[in-house]
């Protein structure tokens, strides 16, 4: 790969720009200023990443067979007295997830630059904004275990103020279960990241292969904690009910970016490639195709936009789980499995993110451009859906060459179990088109019914957010164009490409795939789609609050009676759920508390060093 002169000593100030940017944001007298560069703070991240991914494709005469598992180690930077030594690089790998984070996060950032412009709250949420885009720029730029784990707490923690950002009841739950899962995912992974690191004399990444006593239940942990950011079906239940509180641009980072996280971290803490772990392997691939399927039947049922993405989301994660899984199935398999779950996560999270800015597009839009933007739309849809030639295709047709080495009966299972996944894909964007096509009264009144509007916080009207939405679109159409090119034979293959050409078949099953998704939503047109039993948002979870929901009350009532009982105080201090009721209120005094929660972490991390 081609590097910049010394461009491992630019990585760490990646990261650090949006946290001084933040600090700022705090000084009454700079704040204006830094809330008019936050929306901004990407680009560098972005021109960066653009040098290192073009530099690579365009001036390496081995660019073809650029192979992102076994690439050269990059140059690292490393600070020996911070932590327990912090190390700084960009591979190949990193260099597409840092391409991926600076254009999401910058467009994302004009949109909400424009979105919250009148917005009473906006400096809360750039604080909010900044943090967890620093902490997601860290863990890209980490070459060592510790520090990829600090950018991922920081913008774990970072994102809930964005969920919350509303301050409606239903932003409150949602963001009372992102907070529980978070911590969950978070105690999943640091006693997993002890484990593992216990047995070996390095913690940089990738993590070299653990033969300790307590591998086995180190990896288990590993792919748990990062899989609560992944959306692994069972550990999902904090995206539908986070998208659609959050605001749009919030969102399109979230699910185009955030969420990847959990991809780049297995990625990175696994051991992959080194030897087989057949069940945990083969328990992957299974909740990789279970949620691909299950998410999609759920979704069909969701009356909002936002989470019918949010359930596309969990489906098409589910297909980079499964990726994942076949790796630890089969290890000689990894390093093409690394190039396709690469472009895959490229293309969902420029999709995805075009599909919900378009959201907010439509929602303003009327007349003929509603239609037009519509028929935009539908671009980023098929693409999703895997649209023969799309970005889409290549990402989809590379996963399953990659998977084509496994042992049976996995390839034969997989060869019709995909094209399944990508017809309940079409069908899903075809529902998700059909809402937005409702008359915008219809669709207010639908929301009315579930959550309030998201710009009902705002005091003006929201101006226009088309212009970041169609530069996203482009960005997202643009990766399918080197694709079609090479298969053309008009260039060379590019590196994130599959070495391959697409066989007759692949190309006839997806648009079979796509033809009958479509056929099948347009029969559906004579029986209305709202017809369908909504399943709530969050599905599980509602087996889960409504137990205790009734033991925390039936807690509540016997505290209470053994007070009367006893003669005690009937205060709240005497009671203690309601104690603890009244102090996790107090805690959602934001931005105070995750201000000084920030502040407390970066005081610790530079004491430590």
């Amino acid at each position: 790969m081609t590097h910049l002169p010394n461009m491992e000593t630019l990585l760490p100030l990646l990261a650090l720009w949006p946290l001084l940017l933040l600090a700022l944001l705090l000084w009454r007298r700079s704040r204006a200023w830094a809330a008019a560069l936050a929306p901004w703070a990407a680009v560098p991240a972005l021109l960066l990443a653009l040098y290192a991914v073009l530099g690579a494709a365009l001036m390496s005469p081995a660019a073809a067979s650029l192979n992102l598992q076994t690439a050269a180690a990059p140059p690292t930077l490393e600070w020996p007295h911070l932590l327990l030594g912090l190390r700084f690089g960009l591979d190949a790998t990193g260099s597409v997830f840092l391409l991926l984070a600076g254009l999401l996060w910058t467009l994302a950032g004009w949109a909400a630059h424009i979105y919250h412009r009148h917005d009473a709250r906006r400096h809360a949420l750039w604080g909010f904004w900044l943090a967890a885009l620093s902490g997601n720029l860290w863990l890209i730029v980490a070459q060592d275990a510790i520090g990829f784990y600090a950018g991922f707490a920081l913008m774990s923690f970072a994102a809930y103020g964005l969920i919350v950002h509303a301050r409606s009841a239903e932003a409150w739950r949602a963001g009372r279960i992102y907070l529980i899962m978070a911590v969950l995912g978070e105690a999943l992974l640091l006693s997993g990241l002890l484990l593992r690191v216990a047995g070996t004399d390095s913690i940089a990444l990738p993590l070299a292969a653990n033969g300790g006593a307590h591998a086995n239940l180190a990896t288990v942990l590993i792919f748990l904690g990062f899989g609560v950011k992944a959306g692994v079906l069972g550990l999902h239940l904090w995206l539908p009910l986070a998208h659609p509180v959050a605001p749009t641009p919030a969102s399109a980072v979230l699910s185009g970016v955030m969420i990847k996280a959990g991809l780049l971290g297995w990625m990175r803490f696994l051991p992959l490639g080194a030897e087989p772990w057949p069940l945990l392997g083969a328990a992957a691939l299974g909740l990789g195709l279970l949620a691909a399927l299950v998410a999609v039947a759920i979704g069909l049922t969701q009356r909002q936009p936002k989470v019918l993405l949010a359930y596309s989301s969990i489906s098409q994660m589910g297909l980079l789980t499964l990726g994942i899984g076949a790796a630890l199935l089969h290890p000689s398999a990894w390093p093409a499995l690394a190039l396709a779950l690469t472009l895959y996560a490229l293309h969902h999270g420029l999709a995805k993110g075009t599909l919900f800015l378009g959201v907010a597009v439509l929602a303003q839009a009327t007349g003929t451009a509603r239609r037009w933007a519509l028929a935009a739309q539908a671009l980023p849809a098929l693409a999703l859906a895997g649209v023969p030639l799309s970005s889409g295709f290549w990402a989809k047709d590379g996963l399953k060459q990659a998977l084509s080495g496994l042992p049976a009966p996995w390839p034969e299972a997989l060869a019709w179990l995909l094209p399944v996944a990508a017809f309940g894909t079409t069908l899903l964007m075809a529902r998700l088109l059909w809402l937005q096509a409702q008359p915008a009264a219809a669709q207010d009144q639908a929301q009315a019914t579930a959550i309030p509007p998201e710009h009902a916080t705002l005091e003006h009207p929201t101006p226009s957010l088309r212009t970041p939405w169609l530069a996203l679109l482009l960005a997202s159409l643009a990766l399918a164009v080197p694709g079609l090119l090479a298969w053309l034979g008009w260039v060379t293959p590019l590196p994130l490409l599959p070495t391959a050409t697409p066989t007759l078949t692949s190309l006839a099953l997806a648009l079979l795939a796509l033809l009958l998704g479509v056929a099948l939503a347009t029969a559906a047109l004579h029986h209305p789609w709202r017809a369908l039993p909504q399943i709530s948002p969050g599905d599980l979870l509602d087996l889960i609050e409504a137990p205790l929901q009734r033991f925390w009350f039936a807690l509540l009532a016997l505290s209470v009676r053994l007070d009367q009982y006893r003669g005690a105080s009937t205060s709240p201090a005497h009671r203690w759920p309601r104690t603890l009721w009244l102090e996790e209120r107090q805690l959602r005094r934001l931005p105070v508390a995750g201000i000084a929660l920030l502040a407390l972490l970066l005081l610790s991390a530079f004491l430590i060093g």
